[in-house]
């Protein structure tokens, strides 16, 4: 049908309607050649998918649109595309804090001198052992007092405490000088955040280094008088095979460990296991008799002193009890064995262990009651494979010991006698009578009659419990 054979109103309606399509049609030709320009545009950037182009660094990246119109931004401009440090970088920004900073009207001058007097405040204050937030408080009032002593007074008083927070930063990176009061008030804690040199056994022989110390047993034994006291641990550990010799001493009454006491266990051990090549004590008195022992020393073979060592007894530094390897395993027995055992009240005299409350743990019995159990409990440790971690990989101390017995070690034998002779004091005495006196007796031998009414130095005086049963080398107890 011919739309020219419509009536003129219709035709017009018609030809209206059409028009849009018309212009619809011609708008898609426009957007599809618009599409295919951007396209062939566009082509190198649509070969990239997400995450797959690589940066300068081979890493994959992925950059947003923000991203690339500054860079093409800065490429426009001239300047270079890519990262760049902040051109203050390196340089403090803020003295004490934005709004400190803010709200005072100082000069820069001003503002470092009392960003400065704060630092000292609270160095100081943890240098006295104050914590952590009460610093941070103390340091907040130093800061308005400060702050109003240099002449800045608002009309509003509140002002100050509202914008003067300290940063926490501030006291966070001063907390090192704690260490000053640790220092002075508790050493011992101090010396043990020291860093230490760690020893191993490797190359080692047994007997090479031997560590003695004196170790309070914590547990509750009754005296004679019904009062209860506690006993002490005189040990000795073989370093290279962790062998450990003990020998136990109690007080009847208030005393102390003496030089004669550790030189009974130290003489029983050298005829059980041999001479030691070195010895490592602390500063006690108690061990004062390692120096003359020094002589007896070089019979051994060199070890672990080395050829330029003078002396063979080394002394550990005051307050480092950590540098002594048998103060850990005086901890580990304590632990694993000691605990175990009735009596035990723990290592806090000052909280001891309680049954009930109010009622401390019974006693375990008499000092000749807890010997053999103590010993037990160290024939145990020396006879129980340790860990495959730890330094004897896996072998017990005996193990150890019997590993290097069957390579060809042998120790350097010494009898009790020998060892309490060179532990003995020289002391000079007179020759009367043919004889010396000695410890209120008198003592003879021939070789003194050729020394009549004349001065010797040759007397050596033994520190034991019983001076009359020692011997005195070439002489005769002239009373017997």
């Amino acid at each position: 049908m011919n739309s020219t054979s419509l009536p003129l109103e219709y035709q017009h309606r018609l030809k209206t309607s059409q028009t849009p399509v018309e212009n619809h049609s011609k708008s898609i030709i426009d957007r599809t050649a618009e599409h295919a320009w951007w396209l062939d545009y566009l082509r190198p950037a649509l070969q990239h998918p997400a995450n797959s182009t690589r940066n300068w660094e081979g890493r994959a990246v992925s950059y947003s649109l923000r991203t690339l119109q500054r860079h093409a931004a800065r490429f426009d401009e001239g300047m270079k595309v890519g990262r760049h440090g902040r051109s203050d970088k390196g340089k403090k920004r803020v003295v004490i804090s934005r709004k400190w900073d803010k709200l005072v009207p100082f000069d820069a001058p001003t503002k470092a001198k009392i960003a400065e007097d704060l630092k000292q405040e609270i160095r100081g204050l943890l240098k006295g052992g104050m914590s952590w937030g009460h610093t941070l408080q103390e340091a907040e009032k130093f800061l308005i007092d400060a702050t109003r002593a240099w002449g800045f007074r608002p009309g509003d008083p509140n002002v100050l405490e509202r914008a003067f927070p300290i940063p926490t930063e501030l006291v966070s990176a001063e907390l090192h000088f704690r260490n000053v009061h640790r220092f002075k008030r508790d050493h011992k804690a101090y010396d043990d955040r020291r860093p230490r040199i760690r020893r191993t056994l490797a190359g080692m022989q047994p007997m090479e280094l031997v560590v003695g110390d004196v170790h309070p047993v914590d547990i509750h034994l009754t005296r004679p008088d019904g009062t209860v006291a506690t006993a002490r641990l005189i040990g000795f550990l073989d370093w290279a095979t962790q062998r450990l010799w003990i020998g136990l001493i109690f007080f009847e009454k208030r005393g102390g460990v003496q030089n004669r006491d550790v030189i009974e266990v130290f003489a029983a051990m050298i005829e059980a296991w041999g001479m030691p090549q070195s010895l490592y004590f602390d500063n006690g008195k108690e061990f004062g008799f390692a120096a003359f022992l020094d002589d007896a020393m070089q019979l051994t073979v060199p070890g672990f002193h080395g050829p330029s060592r003078s002396t063979h007894v080394i002394n550990a530094l005051p307050y480092n009890a950590s540098a002594k390897p048998i103060e850990r395993l005086f901890g580990d027995l304590e632990t694993r064995y000691f605990s175990t055992a009735r009596g035990h009240i723990g290592g806090n005299r000052m909280s001891k262990k309680q049954e009930a409350i109010g009622r401390t743990v019974a006693p375990f019995g008499a000092f000749e009651d807890v010997v053999p159990a103590i010993e037990g409990f160290v024939r145990t440790y020396n006879h129980t494979a340790q860990g495959k971690k730890s330094a004897l990989k896996g072998l017990s101390p005996e193990a150890t010991f019997r590993k290097h017995l069957e390579a060809g070690w042998a120790p350097t034998a010494m009898s009790r006698d020998e060892v309490r002779a060179a532990c003995a004091r020289t002391e000079e005495r007179s020759v009367v009578q043919g004889g010396i006196s000695v410890g209120g007796r008198h003592w003879t031998c021939p070789e003194l009659q050729a020394y009549q009414y004349e001065k010797i130095w040759s007397v050596c005086r033994p520190i034991t419990h019983r001076p009359s049963c020692c011997c005195l080398t070439g002489m005769v107890n002239e009373s017997a």
